[in-house]
């Protein structure tokens, strides 16, 4: 373009070559002082913005690119009419071709005018609800309003829960968003899908039967709009339709960062951009230049073109609270810089109020769409997020203990250790619990207000099954329907076990500033290219590791018993108790406060559940518990 305009304006003033190279020159120069400037002002935290720091850092910058714009497009502007006046003696030749192209022109305006949008209110053929299932990545309940009384920063989330069935006691199996997703479309426990970490193989993944392809089956028009996709690869494979988010693939974890420069930063949101930069495109992975407005005008889009004579079921995941929590318009305030608690906690609030907004604009969209006329709609977090702070202490009670014996206590760095992000410890409670209000529009509507039912991710398939109305033929779930619950507010609760156990890392992950380099050298060990379909995946020696040194849990009430694999020469995990309300634990399990707890019964769960890939080490039991083994299913 430098070349192309510069010629055109040498031509028409006769300038010669000296002035002619010096006029490219200063030409280039604006135009990369310019792509710089406008880069540094809209992507602030762009690996390029620090040669601009200095300029953008006043209050005179978006002036000055305003003008060296404006200046750039004037010359652009000249020099194509320059070359439009050296196309005019050729047109002269042969006027019908303008009449030609006049005539092409107003008959593509005229299209809309024989073919008029489908009135927004159509709510099509169909009497079945639109379902729109709406996740929130690392939603942690202390931060949003209303269950803190209205001091969080979620205004549109808070309007949204005040009007639903709100199910406070919440969690999720597997802190990780693919692992809670599985959970969520199948309704059954990482286990049984077998999705037991994020980038697994899939063949080891059992996702035939999901609410995507039941209601697809049924024709529901099924689509999946996901800012990250990197850890969770959901696609048609799942039975979505349609996809909305980055391209998946190893190129996300290699090109998307090295596409980060001020050219190609200015494409990502477009056709072009979307074309050339699949991994980049509304990527919330690549933080530096994603933006969120990008992701909900391409989803808004995507539902103005949805097939009205079919229902819709929608799955949308915000990843925007997930760490690094900022994104590319995040303030560089030098009043938050450097890696403090309340820094990151900043940075975590701030990702928590924009993707409420996001969520604010998302429904406005499907309420002017029509598609709230007759819906039912799930508002969930996959999981919580530990910020490394120090939470109130838990108290450890009696004394002995297997892991005592040992040595080695791996039970107690469980308890004691300073975690930080998700998946990494089934005892962190803001890791596990998650959000999760249901609303109905049209035919369906609930008592709005709070449920005692304790419930997990994995009740929410049975739940929609039973509210469409859907036949559960050959689906076996582990979770249950919430729906006499979602009736009838004032229903008691009904006690249950509910299964709990960790992700997977390298160990470099588990920190509160991971050093990249540090976690990709680590996971060279771990992970594969697929050369099959070019995606990154665990690589199947490290399968077994994973599952040997799982954290694994049962909760019953508020007790729960949990395992971890010690250091010794058998495979046996360590196995201690905790209160979750009284925040006591133990390892000793003939103790008097172990006594207070339903003891046959959480081994029993225990055991009957994992037992199968893992043996517990119960010593202290009393005797007659100690035998108990693996009941045949």
């Amino acid at each position: 373009m430098v070349w192309w305009v510069t010629t055109l304006i040498a031509r028409k003033h006769h300038l010669n070559g000296q002035v002619y190279l010096l006029a490219g020159l200063s030409f280039w120069l604006l135009s990369v002082f310019w792509l710089l400037l406008s880069n540094g002002l809209e992507f602030p935290r762009s690996r390029y913005t620090f040669i601009v720091r200095g300029l953008t850092g006043t209050g005179y910058a978006e002036s000055v690119s305003l003008l060296a714009g404006t200046l750039i497009l004037g010359l652009v502007v000249y020099a194509a009419l320059l070359q439009l006046r050296g196309w005019l003696p050729a047109v002269r030749k042969r006027p019908t071709r303008i009449g030609a192209v006049a005539v092409g022109l107003a008959l593509l305006l005229a299209i809309p005018l024989f073919f008029p949008a489908v009135p927004l209110s159509e709510a099509g053929a169909s009497n079945r609800p639109n379902i729109i299932v709406i996740g929130v990545d690392s939603l942690r309940l202390d931060h949003v309003g209303y269950f803190t009384a209205g001091e969080g920063s979620t205004p549109a989330i808070d309007d949204f829960l005040n009007f639903a069935a709100v199910f406070p006691e919440t969690i999720t199996p597997l802190a990780r968003t693919f692992p809670a997703w599985s959970s969520i479309l199948s309704g059954r426990y990482p286990k049984s899908t077998g999705a037991r970490y994020n980038l697994i193989d899939p063949t080891r993944v059992e996702m035939d039967e999901n609410l995507a392809w039941t209601l697809k089956k049924i024709d529901y028009q099924t689509i999946i709009a996901m800012d990250e996709r990197r850890f969770a690869n959901f696609d048609a494979s799942y039975g979505f339709e349609q996809e909305v988010g980055p391209k998946i693939g190893v190129g996300d974890f290699v090109l998307a960062s090295i596409n980060d420069t001020p050219l190609t930063n200015r494409l990502l949101d477009t056709w072009l951009g979307r074309l050339l930069f699949p991994y980049n495109y509304l990527n919330r992975g690549v933080s530096e230049t994603y933006q969120p407005k990008s992701f909900l005008d391409r989803l808004k889009y995507v539902i103005t073109q949805r097939d009205r004579h079919k229902p819709l079921f929608l799955v949308t995941h915000f990843c925007l609270p997930h760490w690094p929590y900022y994104w590319s318009q995040t303030s560089l305030d030098a009043s938050q810089t450097g890696d403090t608690l309340s820094n990151r906690m900043f940075f975590y609030r701030s990702a928590v109020a924009e993707v409420d907004a996001q969520f604010n604009d998302l429904m406005n969209a499907l309420r002017e769409q029509g598609v709230l006329e007759n819906a039912i709609v799930v508002l969930l977090s996959d999981h919580g997020e530990s910020h490394g702070e120090t939470l109130q202490a838990y108290t450890e009670v009696g004394a002995g203990g297997a892991s005592t014996r040992q040595g080695f206590d791996p039970l107690r760095m469980m308890v004691e250790r300073e975690d930080w992000g998700h998946g990494t410890n089934i005892l962190r409670r803001e890791q596990h619990a998650v959000v999760l209000g249901i609303k109905g529009f049209g035919q369906h509507q609930f008592p709005p207000g709070r449920r005692s039912q304790r419930a997990s991710l994995i009740d929410i398939a049975p739940t929609l099954y039973s509210l469409v109305g859907i036949k559960r033929g050959q689906v076996e779930f582990d979770g249950r329907s919430l729906v006499a619950s979602l009736e009838t507010p004032s229903r008691e609760p009904i006690e249950r076990s509910f299964y709990l156990e960790s992700g997977f890392s390298v160990p470099a992950i588990i920190s509160i500033k991971p050093d990249m380099e540090v976690v990709m050298a680590q996971g060279l060990r771990h992970y594969a290219v697929n050369r099959d379909n070019g995606r990154l995946e665990v690589s199947k020696k490290s399968h077994h590791h994973i599952i040997e040194s799982k954290q694994r849990g049962v909760l019953i009430g508020d007790w729960l018993m949990f395992a971890v694999k010690g250091k010794g020469e058998d495979d046996s995990q360590l196995v201690g108790l905790l209160n979750e309300k009284t925040r006591e634990w133990t390892t000793a399990l003939d103790s008097e406060f172990a006594r207070k707890a339903p003891l046959r019964r959480l081994q029993k769960a225990l055991v009957d559940f994992y037992g199968d890939e893992a043996k517990f080490d119960f010593a202290g039991l009393p005797e007659r518990l100690a035998k108990l083994e693996r009941q045949p299913e």
